[in-house]
């Protein structure tokens, strides 16, 4: 389950009558500005079917922290990314190798001349061709999922490729999705395994090429549109997004349609046991 950090907060204000019914916050210090990563530009954006806006914002300033992530996942990601960098070597491909313990590559200020100054990304791209220009972003999933993900590929995660691309695009011009599933026994391998060194063995057929899928940007956008699903270009979102939580900087106030559940019903317990005070 998510918590929520009360040190940082000063006091909250509920008001669950009104026609906007809203979450209002003083903190005990200012918030800054935020760099936003790939991961979370959806949420903040509002096209995010599983987390909500301001529980990301309130994510991001360290104010609710998350559910743990099962090690599982990161663990079979980073054998996807891996394995596939393994045969791009042996195929005389070569990749930038960042260090596993940097997580953001854009640490100065990027910014784009076409968008507002006040707009900075982070994130670690997983895979960069520089001598062809292309990007790859790698998503593991269940082999039993394979035909569902197919179906419904999730605009959050290719839109994470394609802030990559809008960051990058003097020097990257193509980008692909990459999709691996893992079948029952492989991820069963994963889960009892601890090292680096361990996971560094299994290797590309080990997951079956059958099961590695690799689809460009602009095709990943056309099936979702085909699906029913219109979503603006990269900018817009990065645009909305950066825009959602510069608002929320200034005001410190959360509607509850951009809250989760958990976030509005937290929030009321903690005003009725006074762990935190009302405004």
């Amino acid at each position: 389950m998510p918590t929520m950090n009360t040190d940082k907060i000063k006091s909250v204000f509920m008001d669950a009558e009104a026609s906007v019914q809203e979450l209002r916050f003083k903190f005990k210090a200012d918030l800054p500005y935020a760099k936003i990563s790939a991961s979370r530009l959806s949420s903040l954006a509002g096209y995010d079917n599983f987390n909500k806006q301001g529980d990301t914002a309130l994510q991001i300033y360290g104010i609710v922290k998350g559910d743990d992530i099962d090690n599982f996942y990161s663990k079979r990601g980073w054998v996807l990314e891996n394995a596939l960098k393994k045969q791009l070597k042996s195929n005389g491909f070569t990749y930038i190798d960042y260090p596993e313990n940097v997580y953001n590559i854009y640490d100065g200020n990027i910014e784009d001349e076409d968008l507002p100054r006040e707009i900075y990304l982070s994130g670690k791209p997983d895979i960069k061709l520089p001598s062809h220009k292309v990007i790859f972003e790698c998503k593991s999933k269940s082999l039993s999922k394979k035909e569902d993900v197919l179906k419904y590929l999730p605009f959050s995660e290719l839109v994470q490729l394609e802030m990559y691309l809008h960051i990058e695009k003097k020097n990257y011009n193509t980008g692909f999705m990459v999709y691996g599933f893992f079948s029952d026994e492989l991820e069963e391998r994963i889960r009892g395994l601890s090292t680096y060194e361990e996971l560094n063995a299994i290797t590309v057929d080990d997951i079956g090429l059958e099961n590695i899928v690799k689809i460009p940007v602009h095709e990943v956008r056309k099936r979702i549109l085909e699906n029913g699903k219109k979503y603006p270009p990269v900018e817009e979102v990065i645009s909305k997004a950066q825009k959602f939580l510069d608002d929320f900087r200034e005001h410190k106030t959360l509607s509850f349609r951009e809250c989760s559940t958990w976030l509005i019903a937290h929030t009321a317990f903690l005003l009725r046991t006074k762990q935190v005070k009302e405004e």
